[in-house]
């Protein structure tokens, strides 16, 4: 059997999506006009570009300042490069990424709120509940 250790499965999180969430913080946040802040530190055009800033590890801040957060992209993007895993796509909000293909692109027409992340991972051992 050709797949036998491999099994592909999807994240979907409801949430409004990393982008709406950040365009909807308070004057009184630090995040509030993130994009401009953004901007001082990084060359982007679009969300497309924030993502891919994002999945290599370039931003690691987060909204609640625990160092444990803000790791969980990152820490995928990192598995892909070890070849943990292959096909690893995402959307959220306004941009479609396939990594493996170091496509990122933004939708032109996406009512998606939230992420979709899926991704193939390789050698999983199975147990077999059969007797011999």
């Amino acid at each position: 059997m050709k797949d036998a250790n491999k099994v592909c499965f999807s994240f979907v999180d409801h949430g409004v999506g990393g982008f709406k969430s950040l365009d909807n913080k308070p004057k009184k946040n630090k995040f509030h006009d993130w994009k401009n802040k953004l901007k001082r530190a990084f060359s982007f055009q679009d969300n497309s570009d924030v993502l891919k800033l994002i999945l290599e590890g370039n931003l690691h801040q987060t909204v609640t300042n625990k160092h444990f957060r803000g790791k969980g992209l990152p820490g995928i993007k990192l598995s892909f490069n070890r070849n943990q895993l292959s096909n690893l796509y995402t959307i959220t909000n306004d941009v479609y990424a396939d990594i493996e293909n170091k496509n990122y692109k933004i939708l032109k027409q996406s009512l998606f709120i939230g992420y979709i992340i899926s991704r193939l991972l390789f050698d999983i051992p199975f147990f077999s509940l059969d007797k011999k």
